[in-house]
C-alpha cells in the first residue's frame, strides 16, 4: 500500500510520545519527513528516480535538472533513438587528449559520470546545445505540505523515513540526552537502508563499452 505522510507522522508522534501536539506542529513533523527523504536520498540515490529526457547544452559537460542527485544512466538520444554508452573519461583522455575540442554533433555517442560529481557528467561528441538524451538519475524528493501527501518511496522505507525523521527531531532538541538519541537514529536508519558509515554511498554507473558508430 502506498504511504502517505501521516503514516510517517504518526509514528514519529508516537516515539516522540507527543500525541496531543504540544511540542511539535504537523508543520514541524512534515519538515523532519521531508529532509528524512532527502537525507535517505543523499544516501541512497537509487531510492527515488525520475526517468526524463535531458535537454543538451552545447559542450561536453551537461548537469542533472535541479531536483536530481546523481546520475545513473542515459540509454538514448531522443530524435534519433540512438542508443548512448557509458564510457571511462580517463580512457577518453589517453586516447585523445582532444576528444572535448571535437566537432559539436546533435547524437551523443558516449557519457561519462564522476562520482564526486554526481549532478554532472560529460558527452562525447561534444553536443551541439540542440541534443536531448533520456536519463535516468537520482532525485530529491518534493517537500511535504499535508499529511495527506502521497510519500515518493516504496514501503520498504518506512522504517529508515521514520528513524531518519526523528534524528532530525531529536537534533532540534535542547534536553541533556537528545543529541544522543538524534546519532542513535541517524544509525538506525543507516543501518535500515544497509549502510555502515556516515559517507554518501555513491552509485557510480559501471563502464561497459566505449561509444560505436
Amino acid at each position: 500500500m502506498a504511504l502517505v505522510a501521516s503514516d510517517i507522522v504518526d509514528d514519529v508522534r508516537s516515539i516522540l510520545v507527543d500525541d496531543d501536539s504540544t511540542e511539535w506542529s504537523d508543520a514541524d513533523l512534515l519538515g523532519f519527513v521531508t529532509d528524512a527523504g532527502r537525507l535517505l536520498s543523499n544516501f541512497k540515490p537509487d531510492a527515488y528516480t525520475k526517468r526524463a529526457f535531458i535537454p543538451m547544452v552545447a559542450g561536453t559537460n551537461q548537469a542533472l535538472p535541479t531536483d536530481g542527485i546523481a546520475i545513473l544512466d542515459i540509454s538514448q538520444n531522443e530524435v534519433s533513438k540512438r542508443s548512448a554508452v557509458i564510457v571511462d573519461k580517463e580512457l577518453l583522455d589517453a586516447e585523445n587528449r582532444f576528444w572535448q575540442a571535437a566537432t559539436e554533433e546533435l547524437d551523443v555517442q558516449g557519457w561519462a559520470a564522476d562520482p564526486r560529481d554526481p549532478r554532472r557528467f560529460d558527452v562525447t561528441p561534444p553536443n551541439n546545445g540542440n541534443g536531448s538524451v533520456l536519463a535516468l538519475y537520482g532525485a530529491a524528493p518534493p517537500a511535504l505540505t499535508t499529511l495527506a501527501d502521497a510519500i515518493v518511496y516504496v514501503d520498504t522505507y518506512k522504517y529508515a523515513l521514520t528513524a531518519f525523521a526523528l534524528h532530525r527531531a531529536y537534533a532540534k532538541q535542547s534536553r541533556k540526552g537528545d543529541n544522543a538519541k538524534s546519532q542513535q537514529w541517524l544509525a538506525n536508519g543507516l543501518q535500515a537502508v544497509g549502510i555502515k558509515s556516515g559517507a554518501q554511498v555513491q552509485v557510480a554507473p559501471k563502464v561497459t563499452a566505449n561509444p560505436g558508430q
